[in-house]
């Protein structure tokens, strides 16, 4: 509050909430990730505004994420770079197809051989394909001040590969010329648990959102 800053944590389509659990995920299940529990962040800032009085700056809206909460982060941007400011990802998933697929076909199904041309195969290529942050890079802002584009990821990461996400990522966001800030952590997995790297993280985290939101 010292500093201006109101944080808002949302419990969206999708979110494990106790009392809602699987219906309450359920939300999500064969559909494009990335929409329904997006637009439920969004709505719930136009609420707190609208109807709860909250005195919220919505021209300065940053999303902050770890995972799949990185994953959120990177699509806001890039789909609603007009109302989301600043993204922070932490260990984003960029890409369904790449993830564990426990996981990703829970939710967006089986991925069809390249040999089905069913309507049902084509829908599925078409969900992950759409859930993916790589077919969104177009959408990410390209201008250089303020920075709005902030990725982490810990190199020892055995969840999220960083291989397989983070950098197909950059390679994809250096093609396109949209400018970002990198950092990494050598010895770090899919969560930061080292004291000396989580206050490092939290240090640049406070700073880059005091510079640039």
């Amino acid at each position: 509050v010292e500093l201006g800053f109101a944080v808002v944590v949302v419990d969206g389509r999708g979110s494990m909430h106790p009392e809602r659990g699987v219906k309450w995920e359920a939300g999500l299940v064969d559909t494009v990730l990335g929409d329904g529990e997006l637009a439920d962040q969004l709505d719930a800032l136009d609420l707190l505004v609208e109807e709860a009085g909250v005195p919220l700056d919505l021209a300065r809206v940053a999303m902050v994420g770890w995972s799949y909460g990185g994953y959120l982060s990177l699509m806001g941007l890039a789909k609603h770079s007009t109302r989301v400011k600043l993204a922070v990802a932490g260990a984003p998933v960029t890409c369904w197809t790449q993830y564990d697929t426990a996981y990703s076909e829970r939710f967006l199904g089986v991925p069809a051989s390249p040999n089905d041309d069913s309507d049902v195969a084509r829908r599925m290529r078409a969900q992950f394909k759409a859930s993916s942050v790589l077919a969104h890079v177009h959408g990410f802002p390209k201008e250089y001040a303020p920075n709005r584009l902030f990725l982490v990821h810990g190199q020892l990461d055995d969840n999220v590969h960083k291989s397989h996400h983070l950098d197909p990522l950059i390679d994809a966001l250096v093609k396109a010329g949209v400018p970002h800030t990198v950092q990494l952590y050598p010895h770090e997995r899919h969560g930061l648990r080292q004291v000396h790297t989580i206050e490092h993280f939290e240090t640049q985290l406070l700073w880059w959102l005091t510079q640039f939101l």
